[in-house]
């Protein structure tokens, strides 16, 4: 039974250790005026953290054929304790393409974040400037991206209602 509990105590010990560990003490009882004193140590934790609000669909709209390249763009918040961020983006059909009502029928569209074009589920190199005081950017939006969908590419295409899902990524620095 001893063997026991030490295994456990060799267990517990180190993840005390791992963090910051308060230790207050009281203080004596003291007489004839003397002053009694006790310690209290005082801590806080600031964590990184990002967030992006302000999420808006995509609708690239309705058409037959296109004169010309069509995208839509999204402006968006984005929050960073430490000031910068890096960017990565994905989507639910595994790359940049929308998949239509016919699962075989799909169509390529390209993503922007800013005037820097995203390579799928790669990670933006330059840091990017977040908001560090306030979640909600102080109701201005401080970033943007751009779905793409090439003329070409749109023109070539079968005849279907085209989807996908993007997620957008704030990775902290």
């Amino acid at each position: 039974m001893l063997k026991q509990s030490l295994k456990v105590g060799v267990i517990i010990i180190p993840v005390a250790l791992a963090g910051h560990v308060l230790a207050a003490t009281d203080g004596a009882l003291e007489f004839n005026g003397d002053a009694s004193a006790g310690n209290s140590d005082v801590s806080i934790v600031k964590q990184i953290s990002v967030q992006i609000t302000n999420m808006d669909d995509l609708d690239l709209g309705t058409h037959a054929q296109l004169s010309a390249d069509q995208d839509a763009t999204d402006d968006v918040c984005v929050f960073a304790s430490n000031t910068t961020y890096f960017v990565k983006v994905s989507s639910a059909n595994g790359s940049f393409q929308m998949v239509g009502a016919d699962p075989a029928n799909t169509l390529d569209y390209s993503v922007k974040w800013g005037a820097t074009p995203l390579t799928y589920d790669t990670q933006i190199g330059v840091a990017q400037a977040g908001d560090p005081t306030d979640a909600s950017c102080g109701g201005t939006d401080n970033a943007s991206y751009t779905v793409t969908v090439a003329q070409a590419d749109f023109n070539a295409a079968t005849y279907d209602t085209y989807s996908d899902i993007l997620t957008v990524s704030i990775v902290p620095e």
